[in-house]
C-alpha cells in the first residue's frame, strides 16, 4: 500500500474532514487540532499559524471558525474549524516531502467530503420531487398505498448510495 493511501485512511480514521454546519450551510471542514496531529506539529503553533496569516478579514470570517473543546480535565480549550479554503491557505506555508503528501491526502479527503455533501443535497431535492410526485398520484387516483414513502426513500438510497434507508439508518448509529 503506497503512503499516500496510507495517510488517507489514517485521516478518514481520525475523521480529519466532517461535514460542519458552517454558515447556515453543510460545509466540509476540519479543525486546527486535526491539522496539529495530522502534520505533527504543536496545537498551540497550528492556532499561532492561524492567528499570523496574511489574509482579510473577510477571507478569515468566509474560511475560520473559532470553536472549543474539552481536554481530559474537562476544561474549554481553544480550537478553530476550517474550511478548504481556510485549510489551504494555512498549509501553503508548510514545506517538505511530508507536508506535500498530507496537503495531497487532506485535498482528497475534503473533495470526497464535498462530494458526499452534494450527493445528500441532491437527495434531498430528488425525495421532495419524488413527494409531490406521490402525493399528487394519490389525489389523482384517490388510492392511497401506505409504503408509497418508505418504497420511495428505499429506491432513493439504492440508487444514490447503494444501500437501503434502514440500512443507512444503521451505519448512521454505528460508533466511529
Amino acid at each position: 500500500m503506497d503512503q499516500g493511501v496510507t495517510m488517507i485512511n489514517s485521516m478518514i480514521e481520525h475523521q480529519a474532514v466532517i461535514a460542519h454546519l458552517f454558515r447556515q450551510e453543510l460545509t466540509a471542514m476540519t479543525d486546527s487540532r486535526k491539522v496539529a496531529e495530522v502534520f505533527g506539529k504543536q496545537h498551540k503553533n497550528i492556532l499561532q499559524a492561524i492567528e499570523n496569516l496574511d489574509c482579510s478579514t473577510e477571507f478569515r470570517r468566509l474560511n475560520f471558525q473559532q470553536s472549543y473543546y474539552l481536554n481530559e480535565q474537562n476544561k474549554r480549550q481553544p480550537m478553530v474549524r476550517m474550511t478548504q479554503d481556510g485549510f489551504t491557505f494555512l498549509v501553503m506555508g508548510f514545506r517538505g516531502k511530508k507536508a506535500a503528501e498530507f496537503k495531497e491526502a487532506y485535498i482528497k479527503q475534503f473533495n470526497k467530503m464535498r462530494d458526499w455533501i452534494d450527493a445528500r443535497e441532491q437527495i434531498k431535492h430528488d425525495q421532495r420531487r419524488l413527494n409531490d410526485a406521490i402525493k399528487y398520484r394519490q389525489d389523482q387516483t384517490g388510492k392511497l398505498n401506505k409504503y408509497a414513502y418508505s418504497q420511495e426513500n428505499n429506491l432513493i438510497y439504492r440508487v444514490a448510495l447503494g444501500a437501503n434507508g434502514q440500512a443507512m439508518a444503521i451505519r448512521k448509529r454505528l460508533p466511529r
